[in-house]
């Protein structure tokens, strides 16, 4: 509309003899507008710059903060595990969405008794039925931390609308969270499938200033106990159903397949809303800020944004942007490519290394444009070989691989 516009003003201008004059105005207008367009883009740049850093000092403080108590043994939520600590970090919480298991491992006493322990165990698993992923975000140390220390930041990214809390169980182990008493009944069965591991506590590490300061081995005299219990059936049936509505709503307005939303969340994180990778990239679908997060939020809100760790941690939000997505591959990036069974696997590729590096198997550059006509002239089945062969990377193609197979499984189930 703008451009059709400019065009016009500059027809009339002639008409009336002002060439000079409207030409000068134009040369000045398109002057600013590419001053403005710099400017928010390098504006972006330094937001997702001071987010990244932040992210990765945040790690750092976390990750000496365990590592004094549980010396090199330290764990942090990755994509497919959801991992807590309590308070004073001598017990963590393990949910591995992945293995479908449960690890429970506190450092006790060394004179704690089995008593003791099987109450310990009792009182973690209602700590995780009862944590809402809206209270897990809230607590999540990592999160708190970068929030911290990009707030005393000059730059402050412009975030999106706030998201509406998800009030749901990141993990559902009973049929009826609400029914305390059948919810005690069912912890219960949880502990006597518990396989219990004594082992040696943890050696801490202690960042120290000066090389003559002795470590305190505040682990002396306690012991680790390692509890690994199966997620129950209720957990592991609910791990997909639970997205179903969020997936059909953004698959709908998107016009995606909802079956390839699920096999991307099922390949990106296992259906843990508590994902999180280093890149940083978060969620369901494992949205990274600054590529596909400022990519959708431009499509979804007008303009792009800095999506923050919580509103990514939001389930139906997180699907909403990793939908939105896939409508930008499927329908922008890679619309040139005419069949629509190429153009998925090409979306899949994409939707983990870019479509760049999709159009670079095919003819060494990151034009779509020029690979485009490579692609049509093959069948979808010597596409999908051809991008198995010579993706850039092996993470990738084994993506590709896994993704793929879901989606003709998530076809013929219904959820």
């Amino acid at each position: 509309m703008l451009k059709h516009s400019l065009v016009a003003c500059t027809l009339l201008a002639s008409s009336f003899s002002f060439p000079t004059l409207a030409s000068s105005e134009f040369d000045d207008f398109k002057k600013q507008h590419l001053k403005e367009s710099q400017q928010y883009s390098s504006q972006q740049k330094d937001e997702f710059k001071a987010y990244v850093n932040a992210n990765k000092l945040a790690f750092k403080q976390y990750k000496e903060e365990l590592s004094q108590v549980w010396g090199k043994d330290v764990a942090i939520s990755d994509q497919t595990t959801w991992i807590t600590h309590t308070d004073d970090l001598h017990t963590r919480n393990e949910v591995d969405f992945k293995k479908e298991e449960i690890r429970i491992t506190l450092i006790v006493d060394d004179e704690t008794d089995n008593e003791q322990i099987t109450k310990s165990i009792e009182e973690q698993l209602k700590r995780l039925a009862d944590t809402s992923v809206n209270q897990a975000q809230k607590d999540d140390p990592i999160s708190k931390k970068v929030e911290t220390i990009i707030s005393a930041q000059p730059i402050a990214p412009k975030l999106p609308p706030k998201a509406k809390p998800d009030l749901k169980p990141v993990i559902q182990l009973t049929e009826s969270p609400i029914d305390t008493v059948n919810a005690d009944k069912e912890i219960e069965k949880l502990v006597q499938q518990a396989v219990i591991v004594k082992k040696p506590a943890p050696k801490p590490v202690k960042q120290l200033k000066q090389t003559n300061q002795k470590v305190i081995d505040k682990n002396v005299d306690k012991k680790r106990i390692v509890v690994t219990i199966p997620l129950p059936k209720v957990a592991v049936h609910s791990k997909a159903k639970r997205f179903t509505q969020p997936v059909t709503n953004s698959s709908d307005k998107w016009k995606i397949d909802s079956a390839l939303v699920l096999a991307v969340i099922h390949s990106e994180s296992s259906f843990n809303p508590m994902a999180r990778s280093h890149i940083p990239a978060y969620g369901l679908m494992q949205i990274v800020p600054r590529s596909a997060g400022q990519d959708a939020s431009a499509l979804i809100y007008g303009n792009a944004k800095m999506l923050s760790s919580s509103y990514l941690y939001t389930s139906e939000k997180n699907i909403n942007v990793g939908t939105a997505y896939l409508h930008i591959l499927d329908k922008r990036y890679l619309r040139k490519i005419t069949n629509p069974e190429s153009r998925l696997y090409c979306v899949i590729a994409a939707y983990n290394t870019g479509a760049g590096n999709v159009a670079r198997a095919f003819t060494g550059k990151t034009s779509v444009t020029k690979a485009a006509p490579k692609i049509n002239s093959m069948t979808p089945f010597q596409v999908y070989n051809h991008l198995l062969r010579n993706l850039p990377h092996d993470e990738t193609k084994d993506y590709l691989k896994r993704v793929s197979s879901r989606y003709e499984a998530y076809k013929k189930t219904t959820i």
